[in-house]
């Protein structure tokens, strides 16, 4: 099969390259040609997560999207399936889009509900119901979340597949956690400037907790004001897996909104690939990737408080859920078992299974 991937990012983005990116070796190792065309420079990420270059961003946001019209209308019949991340265009009207595609076997890949941000403001007038037009003309829709299946409840839930976002477990394999090396516990948080806010919501809670136990935490990717005791570490590829395993807990607190219920919980899969328990906001995907044996689900401020005094007062527990939720990742969160799974959606929309 010849397949298009439009993501928004070059492999620089998390979600274009856990989604679509290191997929790629398994589509061309099984003889399928595949291609990518994102819509975003190489560096549009690392300048914008710096506040840089705010001129030559926006010139070339706009030189993208007039390189994808041209390369969709120019290209699009050379390929079996084309798989867009999302949309084609933010902002952009589905009746544009709609043109663009006609002809075209498509799948619609979701990891946010972008849905949310055209239910407020002017966009609420002209944008409010793209998403679901969009998703009717789709051939297949894959979901990171399986809370996207009520939001689709007037579509087809036969071509609706889950494709929750997932890792390679051979990368984190070559890595030993290790237990109890530091003189001090290392409570862990992975992720950008956009998501780093959600700490926040935790603060107070981790200042308690350090009158009581010996920990800090590590947030990797993004800085934040925050009272805990806390020091920050870059995020690189090189280093982000050896980074959590070298911390003896993972959370990821989220807010309650729809944005957030969107979300895919890779952040919880990467921690328990890393041999850390974790505790978690109660959201659709992470209820779903928390079982009880290898973390929990807190559901206000009190719960947090409990569940991490839990963890962090036994080193023989915080073992044992690292060994118990490594085990579930490794045996169903990861390209090794995805893959399949992944190409078969493909197939189905080429005709081809």
């Amino acid at each position: 099969m010849k397949i298009l991937v439009l993501p928004k990012y070059h492999a620089e983005g998390s979600s274009s390259r856990y989604r679509y990116y290191n997929y790629f070796k398994w589509f061309r190792n099984d003889g399928h040609f595949i291609e990518s065309k994102p819509l975003l420079y190489e560096g549009y990420v690392s300048d914008l997560y710096n506040g840089k270059n705010k001129v030559k961003r926006h010139f070339f946001l706009v030189f993208g999207i007039l390189n994808r019209i041209l390369y969709i209308l120019f290209n699009k019949k050379k390929f079996d399936v084309i798989i867009i991340e999302k949309e084609l265009v933010t902002f952009m009207p589905f009746f544009i889009e709609k043109i663009l595609l006609k002809g075209s076997k498509i799948i619609l890949d979701y990891d946010d509900n972008i849905n949310a941000r055209y239910q407020v403001g002017i966009a609420k007038y002209f944008l409010s119901r793209k998403i679901l037009k969009l998703a009717k003309i789709a051939n297949s829709i894959t979901i990171g979340n399986n809370w996207y299946r009520d939001f689709y409840n007037g579509i087809d839930q036969n071509k609706i597949h889950y494709l929750p976002t997932v890792i390679d477990r051979d990368l984190y394999s070559q890595y030993k956690t290790e237990f109890m090396k530091e003189e001090f516990m290392t409570i862990v948080w992975v992720g950008s400037i956009s998501t780093v806010k959600y700490l926040k919501k935790i603060d107070d809670v981790l200042v308690k907790l350090q009158t009581e136990f010996n920990f800090k935490l590590k947030v990797i990717g993004a800085k934040v004001d925050l009272n805990c005791n806390a020091y920050f570490v870059d995020w690189d590829a090189e280093t982000e897996i050896l980074e959590l395993k070298k911390s003896d807990i993972g959370v990821m607190p989220l807010e309650d909104t729809d944005w957030e219920k969107g979300k895919c919980g890779f952040k919880l899969i990467q921690y328990l690939a890393s041999g850390l328990p974790v505790v978690a906001s109660n959201s659709p995907a992470n209820i779903e990737i928390v079982f009880p044996n290898c973390g929990y689900i807190a559901n206000n401020e009190k719960e947090w408080y409990d569940y991490l005094s839990i963890l962090l007062s036994s080193a023989m527990l915080r073992r044992a859920y690292g060994i118990s939720g490594k085990d579930r990742i490794f045996n169903y969160y990861s390209y090794q078992v995805w893959f399949s799974k992944f190409l078969d959606v493909i197939k189905l929309v080429d005709g081809t299974k």
